[in-house]
């Protein structure tokens, strides 16, 4: 081989590594180039990544809310419970305040017994009644013995048949008050029964002292016309004279009274005019030499008027006197 040929030789062979090396070059520019894709897409996955991370913040944050708004809302709930337990609790004072003036007013009072315990109760008024302070607990027997002797058996048989038979009563009995008053009240007992026993008796108690007073007092009214030396006559509302003591038929014997008749037209018409107008009113009538006032009180219920007789002759003779005496010249 000749040295030109050499040459060529080495030549060619230098124009081979060259062209090696150019694909070197763009191998390892390709290469470049995935590489910097990579990293694009790193980039992208971490951007994604943090935009989850932000979501699920949000979601936290959103979720944290929700929560608040629930715990705000039972608060609320609470609040309103509260508010109206408050407006039922005052609801019921007011109930219990205006029970118990009413019970006040009307001397009733209530009580109970546990028949299990004899656990005795009474309401504020019961002690009121029974002028006994609050703070003592009675029992049984002790309240028994604030009645009259003669009612405490009355009042033992009473409470032992609402125990044994449920039996309800109601009576009206002297008592003694813890201060040495005697008073009349009126008891009401209703048994409380659970499979076919007793577990409670409960009821009222009411002082009726003053009705007692005025039936006494009525009763003194009823007996007293017969006594009265002055006339005293009932006439119904169509003038039947239903009533006429013994010094009326002598005081008045002209108007021909008798029970059961119809009264003289004066008299009819004064008790019908009274009754018509529900008031009382004063009438004077001559009835021969005598001059008789009647004090006309109407019974609307009974559908009748009392006429309350009484001679004012003497008076009627001074005031003509007294009339004549100061009209003279």
């Amino acid at each position: 081989m000749t040295a030109r040929e050499d040459t060529a030789t080495l030549r060619e062979d230098a124009a081979s590594v060259r062209e090696d090396a150019v694909g070197r070059r763009e191998e390892t520019s390709t290469l470049r180039e995935d590489r910097d894709g990579t990293v694009t897409a790193r980039e992208g996955t971490a951007t994604l990544r943090e935009d989850a991370a932000r979501v699920r913040e949000v979601a936290a944050g959103r979720r944290e809310e929700t929560s608040m708004l629930r715990e705000d809302t039972a608060t609320l709930r609470e609040d309103a419970a509260s508010v109206r337990e408050e407006a039922a609790q005052v609801d019921l004072r007011d109930s219990r305040d205006l029970l118990a003036q009413t019970g006040r007013m009307a001397k009733v009072g209530g009580w109970q017994l546990n028949v299990d315990t004899q656990t005795l109760i009474w309401t504020e008024e019961v002690y009121g009644i029974h002028e006994v302070d609050p703070a003592t607990k009675p029992t049984v027997a002790e309240a028994i013995q604030f009645y009259a002797p003669e009612s405490r058996p009355v009042i033992t048989v009473a409470i032992q048949a609402a125990i044994n038979a449920g039996t309800s009563f109601d009576l009206e009995l002297p008592l003694m008050t813890a201060r040495g008053r005697p008073i009349w009240v009126r008891t009401l007992g209703i048994a409380e029964r659970l499979d076919g026993k007793t577990i409670r008796v409960y009821g009222a108690l009411q002082d009726i002292t003053a009705r007692k007073q005025s039936e006494v007092e009525l009763a003194s009214l009823a007996r007293f016309p017969s006594e009265n030396p002055d006339p005293i006559l009932r006439i119904a509302r169509d003038g039947t004279l239903l009533y006429i003591n013994p010094a009326g038929l002598g005081l008045l014997p002209q108007w021909h009274l008798e029970v059961g008749h119809a009264s003289p037209p004066i008299l009819r018409e004064a008790a019908f005019n009274s009754l018509d107008n529900g008031s009382t009113h004063v009438l004077d009538l001559e009835h021969g030499e005598r001059v008789y006032s009647f004090f006309v009180a109407p019974i609307i219920a009974g559908r009748y008027a009392n006429f309350y007789g009484r001679d004012i002759t003497a008076r009627r003779c001074t005031s003509v006197s007294l009339r004549a005496v100061t009209s003279r010249p």
